[in-house]
């Protein structure tokens, strides 16, 4: 027997034994603990044989185990010597394959490292038997397994260590292997619950063991996943590839799981189409619920790449509604729901250890079971789940993940662990080999991304329904009966009746059993008139009648109705008859009502029938309710007196069943107490104008002496204050009115007469002025002219009468004055009444001011006057600025004169007229005129003269008011003339140049100057000018000026060589040249 073998029949006597001795410890003492005393005294013998033996098979348990343990070691130091076939059959005992150690090759796209995460890329032609999602396997020459320690290769040779450390190394490691199996036992078996803790250890192992076998099996051909558990719960899923090549991948997919509730099978295809950086693929499934036999069809599509998973799948039911088989929903249907996802997963390509998840997933109808809990059931459920993974090495993966939405927010802590028998351990423990499983070529045949377990929807059955039927006819005051037809799965528990219209009208409810009740119908509550009895029958009062049925469970029914017509019991009211109408409503005088009771089947009086007799009168006055008892002819008579004139509606009502009639009889009013009461007199329409036209009215109410209209009586009426009346006789209507109008063209308050039996009675009545007519109104200014001193006022006086000449009465705020014209006054307001207003006008501005009166926004145009105001003599003055030149730079030659303005203005800057002002200039300058008056625009002007040069001050002054300004005189014009140039225009000639200079008038003594050329000179004079090399090819231009010794510049006189007399030669026939050296020509024949 080999190595592997024995250390397994060891683990298992030892794991016996320590059982064995637990369980007969436990055993024994609950044996003991269950008998009462008194039966273990009874039967001593017998249990006490019994306890015997279990003490003596729980000693030799407590002894055995220190020896199994001892010896353990020494069984295990002999195994050493057959280590490669112990490790061959122990791996065969875990599940794996007998064969050579696997080792893994290196990928063509995987980066070249000694500790990567290794697979072959499949082939076309081999990859429908390989899988090339797990590390491929190939055969090694080597006979012991490879643990993850450096490849061994031809070239390289065993360079790390020899073959007899590594043997001890191997040796060593399986030791500890079977130590660390012996400490696991011990700790199950030192636990507070050997036998739980044993259980769960082997079930797990079971589990795991047979998972693997049945994936790596599975792996054969393609991909699968498969997870159980002990109790009976698992999935299956297989991805097979049906045909390939490099590019493309045509597949199936098969599933099947069973959860808590459902067992569920996959089958689908699909296609991925490889790029260098993507897959791309489409894949459609068929999903169908074998427990509840509902089918669904989903279609997804998928895009890949290294490092990142999207995917997108809907999901359409191919079942429709049917009874649900889970025992919690026995009173739901059931089909698939509706829906779709969106999926996301990525890892960080500089880490692929960490990645994330994200999925939105939504569904459509009501009562969906999204969480897969029937009884959290939604109405479009949808939601997120977020999660993060962190995978230090392969073999470990933990990861959290939230989900939110619908009735859903949990957060789950997973830890997974996927050991690959066949995997050397330290490739699954290699960090460096998690970035291989991230690639794109790691996930070819990774299982499509969806939901393969199908999401249900739920909707409650029709438990329960009833119909109502009617036993009888609903006569009015009388009982029915109505019953129910109930349909129910489990049984009709009772039910709930609802009438609350019904109940409100005096209506009864009374159960009979639990699917009838009894109906008391109200009495009619609405008066019919015997003539209308035919046409009420189409608008007879209904009631409705509602129930709700309940089962032995608690299922309630849909609400179900039934409408209740009324019908007029036979028993009725067959005549309601005034047999004497027309009495005075004096409170004495009569009349008289009979009402007649039968039953309308039978004819028969009823006799002894209780009727209630309304009277109410036209203005809602209830004028009496009396109770009456047929006779046996089944007739009642009342009698009824009114104080009140009008008709009276008269109500009779069969008390047993509220059947009733109705009809009106009349009271009149007492004309012979006729009368216009105090206030009865009155005015309808008031303030019409006095335009002859428009028109009050009044009013006049006759009544009896119990205030009843009489209608019918004459009134007299009469009017003052010239007031003429429509009518001076008038007769009352029906209602005990007359109405008058009357007219007036006198404004003012006039009374209006009314007479009745001698009697009278008087109102007032106004009759108002119309609008003001410019005709006979008037507007006047008192005075016309005034000061413009801001104090003098003007009194505006506004008289407004209309077109009869009645004084038209406004508030101060209906009539406004406007003034244009000038600016600067002021407007007191407006004061006055019957039509006289009046209104102050001051001013500053001299001018005419027009103002014009408007009542109510119109102008009256034709009443403007006109307030003229003038400046004040008495401020008149000088201010400043007010003397100003208007001529000046006169020559200084005692004749021509410069010209000074000044105006005279009042206090408020007004020009005065007429006020003297005299002007003054010192000498030699005088002024022409010395005194002068304004004229009408307050303006005076002097004129002076000087016969000497520069400035002088003019004064002027009026009423003691006095103000200067300078003038100025120029000095005399010089003259500049006779101009001629004198030479040869040759380079180093001079040219002369002649000219004459006067002043004006001769005058030597103003000390008069000239410049030529940078030189002055007086009188006539030479300036001569040497040419030199510059001026060859020029035209020479000479000028002077005159100046005077004041330095006023005279006029400019220039000539140019080319103009010059005689520049031509000897002869002078040539006009002139420019200087030419070689000509040499001469300026002469001046």
């Amino acid at each position: 027997m080999g190595g592997g073998m024995r250390f397994l029949l060891m683990f298992m006597r030892d794991f016996c034994v320590r059982v064995l001795s637990v369980l007969c410890s436990r055993w024994a003492c609950v044996w003991s603990a269950v008998i009462p005393a008194g039966d273990r005294l009874t039967h001593v013998s017998f249990y006490s044989r019994a306890f015997r033996v279990i003490t003596w098979v729980n000693i030799i348990c407590q002894l055995g185990f220190p020896l199994a343990l001892a010896f353990t070691p020494s069984v295990l130091a002999a195994a050493q010597k057959d280590l490669a076939s112990e490790m061959q059959a122990l791996q065969q005992g875990l599940g794996e394959r007998p064969g050579p150690a696997p080792v893994f090759t290196q990928p063509e796209t995987a980066p070249s490292s000694s500790t990567s995460f290794h697979s072959a890329s499949p082939s076309p032609s081999s990859s429908r038997t390989s899988s090339s999602v797990q590390p491929a396997l190939v055969t090694s020459s080597v006979d012991l397994p490879e643990l993850g320690s450096e490849p061994v290769t031809s070239s390289v040779g065993q360079q790390d260590e020899s073959g007899s450390v590594r043997q001890a190394r191997e040796r060593q490691e399986v030791l500890d292997n079977r130590v660390s199996a012996a400490r696991q036992l011990w700790d199950v078996l030192s636990g507070p619950s050997p036998r739980d803790q044993g259980l769960d250890r082997a079930r797990g192992l079971a589990s795991g063991l047979a998972n693997q076998a049945a994936e790596d099996w599975l792996k054969q051909y393609g991909n699968a996943r498969l997870s159980f558990s002990t109790e009976g719960l698992g999935s299956l899923d297989l991805l097979a590839p049906l045909w390939e090549d490099e590019s493309d991948l045509f597949y199936t997919q098969l599933g099947g799981r069973r959860d808590s509730d459902r067992t569920t099978t996959n089958l689908g295809l699909g296609v991925r189409h490889f790029t260098p950086d993507w897959m791309v693929g489409v894949n459609a499934f068929y999903d169908y619920d074998v427990t509840g036999h509902n089918s669904r069809a989903g279609v997804g599509v998928e895009a890949w790449r290294d490092y990142l998973k999207l995917s997108a799948n809907s999901y359409l039911r191919l079942t429709d509604w049917h009874q649900s088989v889970l025992p919690e929903m026995e009173d739901y249907d059931e089909r698939p729901a509706n829906g779709f996802d969106l999926r996301a997963e990525a890892y960080l390509p500089a880490y692929p250890q960490l990645g994330g998840k994200l999925m939105y997933e939504r569904y459509q109808g009501k009562g969906v079971s999204l969480n897969g809990s029937t009884g959290d059931l939604r109405d479009n459920p949808s939601a997120f789940t977020v999660g993060l993974n962190y995978t230090p090495v392969p073999l470990i993966k933990l990861g959290v993940e939230h989900k939110s939405g619908s009735g859903t927010n949990d957060t789950a802590l997973t830890l997974d662990f996927s050991y690959r028998f066949g995997t050397p351990w330290l490739e699954q423990i290699n960090p460096d080999a998690v970035a291989f499983v991230r690639s794109l070529e790691g996930g070819r045949y990774d299982l499509v991304d969806r939901n393969n377990s199908i999401v249900m929807q739920y909707r409650k059955q029709e438990l329960i329904s009833l119909l109502l039927t009617l036993a009888g006819v609903p006569y009015a005051g009388e009982r029915v009966v109505v019953t129910a037809d109930v349909n129910s799965k489990y049984g009709l528990n009772h039910i709930v009746w609802d009438a609350p219209a019904l109940l409100a009208a005096g209506g009864q409810l009374t159960p009979l059993s639990a699917d009838s009740v009894e109906v008391r119908m109200p009495v009619i509550r609405t008066a019919v008139p015997m003539r209308a009895r035919a046409a009420a029958k189409d608008r007879a009062e209904s009631y409705e009648l509602g129930g709700v049925a309940y089962d032995a469970r608690g299922n309630q029914s849909e609400r179900v109705t039934m409408m209740l017509m009324v019908e007029r019991s036979p028993q009725d009211i067959s005549s309601l008859a005034v047999t004497k109408d027309g009495s005075v409503a004096d409170g004495v005088t009569t009349n008289t009502v009979q009402v007649t009771a039968t039953d309308t089947q039978s004819g028969a009086p009823l006799a002894g029938s209780e009727v209630e007799l309304t009277f109410t009168h036209a203005k809602g006055a209830v004028l009496s309710t009396q109770t009456v008892t047929t006779d046996a002819q089944g007739q009642a008579t009342v009698d009824l007196t009114s104080t009140l004139a009008g008709t009276v509606a008269v109500k009779a009502v069969l008390k047993s069943n509220g059947n009733a009639a109705s009809t009106n009889m009349r009271f009149v009013a007492d004309s012979g107490t006729a009368h216009i009461a105090e206030g009865s007199l009155t005015v309808v329409r008031d303030n019409a104008l006095a335009d002859g036209n428009s028109t009050n009215a009044v009013r006049a109410v006759v009544t009896d002496a119990q205030g009843n209209p009489v209608s019918g009586t004459d009134v007299d009426l009469s009017a003052t204050a010239d007031a003429v009346l429509s009518v001076a006789r008038a007769t009352t209507n029906d209602d005990g009115e007359v109405t008058a109008t009357l007219k007036s063209t006198r404004a003012g308050v006039g009374m209006v007469t009314a007479t009745v039996n001698g009697q009278s009675a008087q109102v007032n009545t106004t009759f108002l002025a119309g609008k003001p007519q410019v005709a006979n109104s008037a507007f006047m200014v008192t005075p016309a002219t005034i000061v413009a001193d801001g104090r003098t006022s003007s009194q505006l006086t506004l008289t407004l009468n209309d077109g009869h000449g009645n004084p038209v009465s406004l508030s101060a705020g209906q009539v406004r004055l406007t003034v244009s014209g000038i600016d600067g006054t002021t407007l007191t307001a407006v004061s006055g009444q019957d039509g006289v207003y009046t209104a102050l006008l001051t001013g500053i501005r001299a001018g005419e001011a027009v103002i014009t009166p408007a009542v109510e926004g119109s102008d009256l145009s034709g009443l403007k006057q006109t307030v003229t105001l003038t400046a004040d003599k008495n401020s008149a003055g000088l201010p400043d600025g007010s003397l100003t030149v208007v001529q000046d730079n006169a020559v200084a030659d005692d004749t021509a004169t410069n010209k000074v303005q000044v105006v005279v203005t009042d206090a408020n800057g007004n020009p005065v007229a007429g006020v003297p002002v005299s002007f003054s200039a010192p000498s030699p300058a005088h002024v022409t005129v010395s005194d002068y008056t304004t004229d009408v625009n307050g303006v005076a002007t002097a004129a002076l003269a000087s016969p000497a040069q520069g400035s002088v001050a003019v004064s002027a002054e009026a009423n003691g008011s006095r103000r200067q300004v300078n003038v100025m005189f120029a000095a005399l014009s010089l003259t500049v003339k006779a101009t001629d140039i004198i030479g040869e225009l040759e380079v180093g000639q001079t040219l002369e140049g002649q000219y004459s200079f006067s002043t004006n008038g001769n005058n030597t003594t103003d000390n008069s100057t000239f410049v030529w050329s940078g030189g002055g000179q007086s009188g006539v004079t030479t300036q001569t000018y040497k040419l030199n090399g510059s001026d060859v090819g020029k035209i020479l231009t000479f000028s002077v000026t005159a100046r005077n010794g004041a330095g006023v510049n005279g006029n400019t006189d220039s000539i140019s060589t080319k103009d010059a007399p005689g520049t031509g030669g000897s002869s002078g026939e040539r006009s002139g040249e420019i200087i030419d050296p070689a000509a040499i020509p001469v300026v002469k024949d001046l």
